[in-house]
């Protein structure tokens, strides 16, 4: 007979982790549905739930078997009093338990005051976003004016064509010098100084001439500018025209096929022409591309607008970024809340089928050990409605607003 109870008992226990896994695996299904996939589990109700449903059929199956061996209850009056109103108290104290640590109320509450100061804090950040948006429009615009009326061009034409002037002049210096045998140090340092003498006096030119008040006086500016150059190349011809008729006449007296001693003389026409016509072209292209102050004030403030902008954009970026993770932790910690009070409603379901099945197991071990060898005719009903629940209305309300 004992054997025949624990084998009961055992079925029983088998039947409830069954039914107890069932409904873990229906909670953890729908938790999957969410959007963040959370799990959530509290140990603690674990603990409880595992020691309350091997106490209460333990309890059960001795009852039970007491109970059937003295044929007992007699009456529904005696069996509620004596064996349902004790699975219905300690059920019920589970329930309240279970109550008390994941409180719906307190719940909700607490995920709309996040909700509302995440609200708050999104609206801030979508006005501060949307004044951003309408600054840079109005950035674009004014730097769409500004950049019609600035020649980009022109300002890169104005350190390029001197700079060119200027190199032509130090590689003609520096290939004259070679050629009549100056050491590098020598050639290096008087083609520097010539390039970089050239590059800057196109630029004084262009500048002096620019700075004239009027037509006349500008045509005198670029009188004087012409002279000086002119005189500058004159200079630059003749030396250079020197020193390579006395490089080719040094080659001419070594070279060993030459008979006698010959002197070569070159014009210094050709370096003057040479070195006067291309400061003409690079003056003349300063001129036509020289910037006004004016124009100088309006490239810097566009810049500055660029500049402005792209902080902005910035900015804007940074603001989406706070934006998104407001709305996400909103969305997380809607799903949480979420997840927890199902995890609760679930821990009502399983205690409400720990009751049955307590009862259950009672009867069965009863109806196994009477001696008479009868069944009452008020076992087999469910005490499943006669509880008070707190997340099964919850979740019913919020299916019927569905």
């Amino acid at each position: 007979m004992n054997l025949k109870m624990e084998t009961t008992r055992e079925s029983f226990f088998r039947t409830g982790k069954v039914i107890n896994y069932l409904f873990t695996k229906t909670i953890n299904m729908e938790t999957k549905l969410l959007k963040h996939q959370q799990v959530f589990v509290n140990p603690e109700f674990e603990a409880f739930f595992k020691k309350l449903e091997r106490e209460q059929l333990d309890l059960a199956g001795i009852a039970g078997r007491q109970d059937g061996l003295a044929n007992k209850p007699t009456s529904a009056r005696h069996y509620n009093i004596q064996v349902v109103s004790s699975i219905k108290a300690a059920i019920q104290k589970a329930i309240d338990f279970n109550y008390s640590l994941f409180k719906p109320v307190s719940a909700i509450a607490i995920t709309k005051e996040m909700r509302t100061t995440e609200a708050e804090n999104i609206l801030l950040l979508e006005k501060d976003k949307n004044a951003k948006e309408k600054k840079l429009l109005s950035l674009k615009s004014e730097q769409a004016e500004l950049r019609g009326s600035i020649n980009y061009i022109a300002a890169k034409l104005k350190i390029i064509i001197p700079a060119l002037f200027g190199l032509a002049e130090g590689i003609l210096v520096y290939t004259i010098l070679q050629s009549a045998g100056f050491p590098l140090i020598v050639r290096f340092f008087l083609s520097f100084v010539i390039g970089l003498t050239g590059t800057y006096g196109v630029n004084l030119g262009a500048n002096f001439i620019s700075k004239a008040v009027n037509k006349k006086s500008w045509k005198k500016r670029f009188a004087v500018v012409i002279t000086l150059a002119f005189a500058v190349a004159a200079g630059l011809g003749v030396w250079r025209a020197g020193l390579y008729s006395g490089s080719v006449t040094i080659n001419s007296q070594i070279d060993l096929t030459s008979s006698g001693n010959q002197t070569t003389s070159f014009s210094s026409l050709p370096f003057i022409l040479i070195s006067f016509i291309s400061f003409l072209v690079a003056l003349a292209f300063e001129l036509k591309h020289w910037q006004t102050d004016e124009q100088k004030a309006r490239i810097k403030l566009y810049k500055e607008k660029v500049a402005e902008g792209k902080k902005i954009e910035l900015e804007s970026h940074v603001i989406n970024n706070k934006i998104k993770i407001a709305k996400e932790n909103v969305s997380a910690a809607s799903g949480e809340a979420l997840v927890i009070q199902e995890y609760a409603y679930s821990n009502e379901c399983r205690l409400i089928t720990l009751a049955q099945q307590i009862q259950n197991y009672y009867e069965s071990s009863n109806i196994e050990h009477r001696l008479d060898n009868t069944c009452p005719p008020f076992f087999g009903e469910s005490i499943s409605k006669e509880f008070k629940l707190y997340f099964n209305n919850l979740f019913t309300h919020l299916k019927q607003k569905k």
